[in-house]
C-alpha cells in the first residue's frame, strides 16, 4: 500500500514538473533580430572599395562574426539570460543575418549580447550548429574560436598579395577579446503573448578601424592569433552596433 502511495505521489510530482516546464515555455515570445551591415553611411558591399578613418582604402571580401549569450533587461532591472543563443552572422549569407530569441513577457528596456564565444564553449570539444568548426571560425583547441573575421585587399598593405586579414579571438587571461554590447530602447518594448517585434540592428564594419584605437592598414594589416592587435580591434568593434529600428 505504501508503495502504491509513493508511486502515486511520484506520478503527481512528475506531472506537475512537466506542466511547469510547459507553462514556462508557453510564456516565451519569439523576438526577431535582423542585422544590416554598413560601411560608414553606406550599406556594406563585399568587393567594393571603402576608405577607413586613417584614409587607407580597403576592399572587404569577408565579414563575419559570432553573437552569443543574449539577454534582455526589463523595466524592473531583472535580466533574463537566453540559453544556447549562439549565432554566426555572415555578410555573404543573407539568412544568417536574421534570427529570433525567446523572451518572456514584460517591458524590455535593453538588449544585450556578446561578440564572440565564451570560454566554456571554447574548451567544450567538437560542437555542432553555429559552433561547428567546419564553419571556418575555429583555430585550435588551445586558441579556441575566431570571434570575428574581416578579410580583404588594400594597396597600402605590406602583406603578400596586399592582403588585409583580421581574425579576432582569444579567451584566456590577458587575451580575452570577448566584448559585450548593450542596445537600449528609447521606450520599453511591451512583450506580450502574440506580440511581434523585429529589432533591426546596424553593424558598421568601418568601426573596426577607429574608436578606442586607430588602425592603419599600412602598418597593421594582419592578425591571425590572440594578442595586442586583436584586442585593439575588439575594443573598436565593440561599438559597431547601433539600433536602427524596431518594427511592430
Amino acid at each position: 500500500m505504501k508503495q502504491l502511495a509513493s508511486l502515486f505521489l511520484l506520478t503527481i510530482l512528475v506531472a506537475l514538473g512537466c506542466r511547469k516546464k510547459s507553462d514556462t515555455a508557453a510564456t516565451d515570445v519569439p523576438v526577431s533580430i535582423s542585422i544590416q551591415h554598413a560601411a560608414g553611411a553606406a550599406p556594406l558591399q563585399l568587393g567594393t572599395q571603402v576608405t577607413i578613418a586613417s584614409g587607407d582604402p580597403v576592399t572587404i571580401n569577408v565579414f563575419k562574426y559570432y553573437l552569443s549569450n543574449f539577454s534582455v533587461v526589463y523595466d524592473n532591472n531583472e535580466e533574463q539570460q537566453i540559453p544556447d543563443s549562439y549565432f554566426l552572422v555572415d555578410e555573404a549569407n543573407a539568412a544568417s543575418k536574421s534570427f529570433s530569441i525567446p523572451v518572456k513577457a514584460g517591458q524590455v528596456k535593453t538588449l544585450r549580447f556578446w561578440i564572440g564565444v565564451d570560454s566554456t564553449r571554447n574548451v567544450s570539444g567538437v560542437q555542432t550548429g553555429a559552433l561547428d568548426p567546419a564553419n571556418g571560425m575555429f583555430w585550435t583547441w588551445n586558441s579556441g574560436y575566431i570571434f570575428a573575421k574581416l578579410e580583404g585587399r588594400s594597396f597600402v598593405s605590406t602583406a603578400p598579395l596586399q592582403a588585409v586579414t583580421y581574425h579576432i579571438g582569444g579567451f584566456r587571461t590577458g587575451q580575452n577579446a570577448l566584448r559585450q554590447v548593450s542596445i537600449p530602447f528609447s521606450s520599453s518594448l511591451p512583450i506580450t503573448t502574440g506580440s511581434r517585434f523585429n529589432i533591426i540592428l546596424q553593424a558598421d564594419a568601418l568601426k573596426w578601424f577607429t574608436g578606442a584605437a586607430n588602425i592603419s592598414i599600412a602598418t597593421e594589416s594582419t592578425t591571425m592569433e590572440p594578442g595586442a592587435l586583436a584586442l585593439k580591434i575588439a575594443n573598436n568593434y565593440a561599438n559597431m552596433f547601433s539600433l536602427k529600428e524596431v518594427q511592430y
